[in-house]
């Protein structure tokens, strides 16, 4: 399901995105044919839509889109598509950026836990898996009952960045201590140090309260999170750490939904470029480099297509896990 923005890239991002699946299903499947088709969308005047796929009784399906922007649509056109495609004996989707993955917990009395909802239409039309790139809280897997396949990228970003320089050079900063974990885990990999922000919750918000870590002075500092939109929380994050004494201050994001005022907030407050994986629609330039990872996706399409799944189990040194499944594929 390509949705081509004019100037970012030569095709559409699932375009890419699909191309590497298909070669990588070749390869785990020997004469698997996979065939790429266009979904035909028609928009009425209602704004309401309709899809057409063509037939496939009988076949594995994999559909890829990209889910931003505009989340909730292209979440229903997958609805739409998995169930043109009922015929299929599987149906597997590829969405680098899920949607609502911030929605897995109630704000409060009344309020809806949006991802659940999400995983029970996937799993209503007939999905069978889902493959996604690096989700918000390692809870949200819970949610479905079909195998998550979550493909990490941070380590990807991390690397495109320390090839700049020694890695011992560098330090990774978590911008909460959330995402530590991750952070601490692509450190070791690349052999060089991490540390994270602390951040305290109140009545007036989130503010940042602190610095745990090695120190910063004269160091390169690579600042992580895995999605940010207005630039603002890793904008004040890199003010924070200014007092430390860096010698230069860089952002690494998974997910990159900021538009061009997102990115004047991140220069604002002192980064100084930006390494991104390509999960969206987004154009390189003005400091942002664009890491691409369609083939990340295909290597974990492929290994799921080409092996039982049903259990938490990572893959070793591929960069991807079946974080759920309560049944096989």
């Amino acid at each position: 399901i390509d949705h081509h923005q004019p100037g970012v890239g030569a095709q559409g991002l699932a375009h890419r995105l699909w191309v590497h699946v298909a070669v990588a299903v070749r390869g785990h499947k020997g004469s698997f044919c996979a065939p790429l088709h266009q979904v035909e969308i028609t928009e009425f005047e209602t704004k309401e839509v309709q899809v057409r796929v063509p037939p496939c009784r009988g076949a594995v399906v994999i559909i890829v889109t990209t889910g931003w922007p505009l989340g909730i649509e292209r979440v229903w056109e997958l609805a739409l598509v998995a169930d043109a495609a009922r015929e299929a004996t599987k149906v597997v989707a590829v969405m680098p950026r899920l949607p609502y993955v911030r929605s897995d917990k109630p704000e409060g009395p009344g309020c809806s836990i949006a991802i659940r909802l999400l995983a029970q239409l996937l799993e209503v039309v007939g999905i069978e898996a889902l493959v996604t790139g690096n989700l918000h809280s390692p809870q949200i897997p819970a949610a479905f009952r079909i195998p998550v396949v979550e493909v990490d990228l941070l380590p990807d970003v991390c690397q495109a960045a320390l090839d700049l320089e020694d890695p011992h050079e560098w330090v990774l900063v978590a911008a909460d201590t959330g995402r530590l974990r991750e952070v601490r885990r692509c450190a070791e990999l690349l052999g060089t140090q991490a540390g994270t922000l602390v951040k305290e919750r109140n009545v007036r918000g989130v503010s940042i309260v602190g610095y745990v870590g090695p120190d910063l002075y004269q160091a390169s500092v690579l600042l992580l999170d895995d999605e940010t939109v207005s630039g603002a929380t890793l904008a004040k994050a890199a003010t924070f750490l200014q007092a430390q004494g860096p010698a230069r201050i860089w952002a690494g994001v998974v997910h990159p939904l900021f538009d061009g005022e997102g990115l004047r907030t991140l220069r604002a407050g002192g980064i100084g470029g930006m390494w991104v994986a390509e999960t969206v629609p987004i154009t390189a330039g003005q400091g942002v480099k664009v890491l691409p990872v369609a083939d990340q996706f295909g290597e974990a399409v492929g290994g799921l297509l080409g092996r039982p799944v049903g259990r938490e189990e990572e893959n070793g040194g591929k960069g991807w896990c079946v974080a759920r499944g309560r049944g096989g594929l």
